[in-house]
C-alpha cells in the first residue's frame, strides 16, 4: 500500500536541501557544516543517544554569537518552511480523498462530519436547522508574538505556491527544474532578509495588515466554502443553505483595543473604520465589474428594465450604476480618512440591504427570464460575501479597561456633588446607574471639564455615535469585576447618543472574576437596566468574555483551566434560570 505522506517528507526534504544549499552558498561551509552537525546530534539525542545529546550541549554552549546566529536562524527557517509543506499536504490530502470517492470522506470535512452527525441520530431537520441558525464570529488581533514582516509572509505564500504548482503532473522535466530554481531563489531572499520589523507598528498599520488577510485569502475561500457547506446541505437534508444565511462572521480589534495601548485613540479607530468600508468597497467595486463582464445578455424582467430604459444590455447598465454608487462609498471613505469635508454629490451605500437590494433585482431578473444559471455563479458569490462580510469586512470591537469607565463616572459625579462614583461600593453603583438609565436627562453636565484621559474615553463614545452603524461589533469591558461594569457602558453610550448601542460584553480575566462570573451574570440578568444594555436583541441575548492568556498568568495554566470551566457551568446556569441565550466569547 503506498504511503500517503510520502510526498509530505519529500517537500520537506527538497525544502531542508534547498534551505542548506542556501546557507553554503551565502555563509560559508563552516556555517552550513555548524547547522548540520547540530541538526545530526539533535537527532541522534532525539533517539536516545546520550553523548551525542551531550556533544549537542557542548556545541552549542560554545558557540559564539556571530556562529550562533546563522544555526538560529537556520532552524527557525526550516522549522517555517516544514509547516509551510504540512499545510499544502493537508490541501493535497484533501484533494486525494475527492479524487478517489471510494475511500470515503475525508476525516472532519463537511462530507465526514454530515455523515457521523445522521450515524449517531441526528435527524436531517435537526441538522439543518442547527447550521442555518449556527454564527461563529472569528475575532482577528494584532498579537504581540507575531514579529514575522509582512515581506517574508509573502515569501512563504509564493514558497506554498510553488510546491502547489510542482504537484500539477503535466510539467515536463525542464519545467520542473525551473520550480525548484524558483525555490532556490525564493530561500536566497529569505536568508537575505531581516525577519524582524525594527520599528513598531502603528494601530491603523497593523488594521491595514490583518485586511490583507481578507483581500488575499478570506474574500475567496468564504465563498468557496459556503457553496461546499451547502451542497453537503442539500445532500443529506435535501435542503441547501437559505439566503442569507451566515455562519460564519469575522471581527477584529486591530485598531479598536485600547485596553493599555494609549496610541489607540478615538481618531485611529474611526480612520479604521473608514479603512475597512475602502478595503470592502473596493473589493465588491472590483467583483461588480467582472459580474459586468460575464452578462452581455439581453432578456430582463419588467423591473429591471424600468430602471434602465432601452439600454441595450440592460445588466451591464443596471450594475454600472451599482459600481458608480461603490465608488462614491469608496470616495466617502477616504474623506473619512483623511478629514477631508464628506462629497455631497454622491450616493454611497451606507447599509447592507442596499446593496443585498441591488444584487438581488438582477438575479431575480435572470431567473425570471429563464437565465438562473447565471445567477449561482459569480453573483450568488456576491451576495454571500455580502451576507458575511457586510460593508466593513470585518466588524470592529471596541475594547476598554472597566477602571477607565469608572473614572469617567468619578469624575461626572463629582462635578454634580454626588460624591466619588469610584469608590462607591457595588450596590450603590447599581442604585446609581438603573436610576439614570430608567430616567431621560442628560447625565453629564454642560460645565464639565475633565482630563485628558477622561476626555478621551468620553471621545470614543462620542466617535461610536458618528461611525455608521455597521462598522462596530462589540465593546468588551477588560478586567470586568461586577454587573456595574456593563451597565457604566450602556450609560455612556446613551449619553454619547448612540443610535444602535454596541452589544456589551464583560471580560472575565483573573481567578477571582472567573470564579464569580456566574454569580454577575446572574445579578446582571435580574436589573431592569440590562434591556437598555444589550441593544436590539433586548433581555434575551447576552454575550460574555473569557480570557484564557490572563486567567493562566494569574493562576497558573491547571488552576486556570479549572477556572475557566467552572465558570461556563456558572454562565450557563444563570443564563438558562434567566431564559436568556448566552454567546461565550472564548480568548484563546
Amino acid at each position: 500500500m503506498q504511503d500517503p505522506h510520502r510526498p509530505l517528507r519529500d517537500d520537506v526534504r527538497l525544502l531542508g536541501q534547498l534551505l542548506g544549499d542556501t546557507i553554503r552558498m551565502l555563509d560559508g561551509p563552516t556555517a552550513y557544516e555548524t547547522v548540520e552537525r547540530v541538526r545530526q546530534l539533535s537527532k541522534d539525542a532525539r533517539g536516545g543517544d546520550e553523548a551525542a545529546a551531550d556533544g549537542l550541549r557542548k556545541l552549542v554552549a560554545g558557540l559564539e554569537p556571530d556562529a550562533a546566529l546563522p544555526v538560529a536562524r537556520g532552524f527557525a527557517h526550516f522549522l517555517a518552511l516544514a509547516n509551510i509543506a504540512e499545510q499544502h499536504h493537508r490541501v493535497r490530502r484533501r484533494y486525494d480523498y475527492l479524487r478517489d470517492p471510494a475511500g470515503g470522506p475525508q476525516r472532519g470535512s463537511l462530507e465526514e462530519s454530515f455523515a457521523r452527525f445522521a450515524a449517531a441520530g441526528v435527524s436531517p431537520e435537526q441538522l439543518r436547522q442547527t447550521v442555518e441558525t449556527m454564527h461563529i464570529d472569528l475575532v482577528l488581533t494584532a498579537h504581540p508574538t507575531e514579529v514575522n514582516r509582512r515581506t517574508l509572509l509573502q515569501r512563504h505564500a509564493r514558497i506554498a505556491e510553488l510546491l502547489a504548482l510542482r504537484d500539477q503532473g503535466h510539467w515536463v522535466a525542464s519545467e520542473q527544474d525551473e520550480f525548484v530554481a524558483e525555490l532556490r531563489r525564493e530561500l536566497a531572499t529569505i536568508w537575505r532578509t531581516d525577519e524582524i520589523s525594527r520599528r513598531k507598528p502603528t494601530p491603523e498599520e497593523e488594521a491595514r495588515g490583518g485586511l490583507l488577510v481578507f483581500e488575499q485569502t478570506l474574500w475567496d475561500a468564504l465563498p468557496r466554502f459556503l457553496r461546499n457547506l451547502d451542497s453537503a446541505l442539500l445532500r443529506h437534508t435535501g435542503e441547501g443553505l437559505p439566503a442569507g444565511a451566515a455562519p460564519i462572521q469575522f471581527g477584529s480589534w486591530m485598531g479598536g483595543d485600547r485596553d493599555g495601548n494609549p496610541n489607540v485613540t478615538s481618531d485611529v479607530t474611526e480612520r479604521t473604520c473608514w479603512t475597512h468600508r475602502w478595503m470592502a468597497a473596493d473589493l465588491y467595486w472590483r467583483e461588480i465589474d467582472a459580474l459586468r463582464a460575464e452578462l452581455p445578455v439581453t432578456p430582463c424582467n419588467a423591473a429591471l428594465r424600468a430602471q434602465v430604459g432601452d439600454a441595450p444590455e440592460p445588466y451591464r447598465a443596471y450594475l454600472r450604476g451599482v459600481r458608480a454608487r461603490l465608488q462614491d462609498t469608496r470616495d466617502l471613505a477616504a474623506a473619512g480618512l483623511t478629514g477631508a469635508p464628506r462629497p455631497t454629490d454622491g450616493r454611497p451605500y451606507l447599509e447592507e440591504s442596499e446593496l443585498r437590494e441591488a444584487l438581488q433585482s438582477v438575479a431575480t431578473s435572470l431567473r425570471e427570464v429563464g437565465l438562473g444559471q447565471l445567477a449561482e455563479g459569480r453573483l450568488k458569490d456576491l451576495e454571500r460575501r455580502l451576507d458575511v462580510f457586510g460593508l466593513t469586512l470585518a466588524r470592529l470591537d471596541i475594547r476598554q479597561d472597566a477602571d477607565r469607565h469608572a473614572e469617567v463616572l468619578g469624575a461626572v459625579t463629582q462635578t454634580l456633588g454626588l460624591g466619588d462614583y469610584v469608590s462607591w461600593a457595588e450596590s450603590d453603583r447599581m442604585a446609581f446607574l438603573e436610576r439614570e438609565l430608567a430616567g431621560a436627562r442628560p447625565l453629564i453636565p454642560r460645565n464639565f471639564k475633565p482630563n485628558a484621559e477622561v476626555s478621551e474615553v468620553l471621545d470614543t463614545f462620542e466617535m461610536l455615535a458618528r461611525i455608521p452603524a455597521g462598522s462596530l461589533g462589540a465593546y468588551v469591558i477588560s478586567m470586568a469585576k461586577a454587573p456595574s461594569d456593563v451597565l457604566a457602558v450602556a450609560l455612556l453610550q446613551r449619553e454619547a447618543g448612540v443610535q444602535r448601542p454596541l452589544r456589551v460584553v464583560p471580560l472575565f480575566e483573573t481567578r477571582a472574576d472567573l470564579a464569580s462570573a456566574g454569580k454577575s451574570l446572574a445579578t446582571l440578568l435580574a436589573s431592569p437596566a440590562l434591556p437598555h444594555a444589550t441593544g436590539p436583541n433586548g433581555p434575551s441575548h447576552v454575550e460574555v468574555m473569557l480570557a484564557y492568556s490572563a486567567s493562566a498568568k494569574d493562576a497558573g495554566r491547571l488552576a486556570a483551566s479549572w477556572a475557566l470551566y467552572t465558570a461556563q457551568e456558572g454562565l450557563v446556569e444563570a443564563a438558562a434560570q434567566a431564559c436568556v441565550h448566552l454567546t461565550l466569547f472564548h480568548g484563546r
